[in-house]
């Protein structure tokens, strides 16, 4: 495209490299293609850049996207060539919203002193038998190293029997996050049954609040008010105190009356939770996440259970 000038903003590069460019903007920051139809974007570059149109969403989906995709095939495949061993790391999954099976391939390997890992695929695998995983892994491992057996192979993945099977493969070790996921959770945290109630509680007060995160913010908003008013009396009680103390004694214990400042002005410092976190099943810390969230946010979430009517929740 021919340069164009808003200000000090130009722009000088081809359609092509500029719709590449946009690509991996988007992919990095998650932002769907059809963000360049949206009324802000529109406006903003029509202000800074008013000589340029802004690629359609099928145009960044089709060809922009196709080119970015085969430039980082190519460069992975370069960064492959002379690695004399790779781990692969699977992880399979099923999507909660249309219920796609996906399976993830990784591969971690150490070149010229450093460590490197790269994402082989990540696509809908309908089967995750054993003897589909390793066929899969085969297939997209051939598509970066054409020569398979040059290379020894090892895998870490979380030790279920359908990802021990891949071809070729002279080693593999569990995940250690797993491994320790495990330990905690079906070894430990689900064998007590005090942390076991605890646990169902919380998710019983964050499922049936789910839906309902504006009555949390009425009643935040509500304990923010209390909160500033509670603040302010005190700081208002503390001025006094000053006040009372200057008038006894010198001005020499202006230290500790700084000191007392800097303690109600802590309080405002302390981290709160503004929303009510969920636990992930196969992250064990996320139901820590969880709990502390429910703590952080009791009054709130009492208050609105109250108004919903759920006070078997409490």
């Amino acid at each position: 495209m021919d340069a164009s000038t808003s200000g000090s903003i130009q722009c000088a590069v081809s359609d092509h490299e500029f719709n590449c460019d946009m690509v991996l903007w988007f992919c990095r920051d998650l932002i769907p293609f059809n963000f360049t139809n949206k009324p802000g974007m529109a406006a903003f570059f029509g202000k800074n850049l008013p000589g340029f149109s802004l690629p359609s969403p099928a145009t960044l989906s089709s060809a922009a996207l196709n080119d970015v995709y085969l430039a980082t095939v190519a460069n992975v495949k370069e960064i492959l060539a002379d690695v004399k061993s790779l781990c692969i790391m699977f992880d399979g999954w099923m999507d909660r919203h249309r219920a796609r099976p996906y399976l993830g391939l990784r591969a971690s390997f150490v070149k010229d002193w450093s460590y490197h890992i790269v994402t082989l695929s990540c696509e809908v695998l309908a089967s995750h038998t054993a003897d589909a995983v390793a066929n899969h892994a085969l297939k997209v491992l051939k598509q970066f190293v054409p020569d398979v057996k040059r290379v020894m192979l090892t895998s870490c993945h979380d030790g279920a029997a359908n990802m021990k099977k891949p071809h070729s493969v002279t080693h593999y070790q569990h995940c250690t996050a797993h491994a320790l996921h495990l330990l905690l959770t079906v070894d430990s945290i689900h064998q007590v049954d005090d942390i076991v109630q605890v646990l169902q509680r919380c998710r019983e007060i964050v499922t049936t609040l789910h839906f309902k995160f504006f009555l949390l913010d009425e009643e935040m908003a509500a304990q923010h008010d209390k909160s500033v008013t509670e603040t302010l009396k005190e700081r208002v009680a503390t001025a006094s105190d000053i006040i009372e103390l200057d008038n006894q004694f010198s001005l020499s214990h202006e230290g500790n009356t700084k000191g007392q400042g800097e303690s109600v002005e802590n309080k405002d410092r302390t981290h709160h939770h503004i929303t009510l976190k969920a636990a992930c099943p196969t992250r064990w810390n996320s139901a820590l996440v969880m709990i502390d969230s429910v703590l952080g946010l009791k009054d709130e979430a009492e208050n609105a259970l109250k108004r919903l009517g759920h006070l078997d929740r409490l």
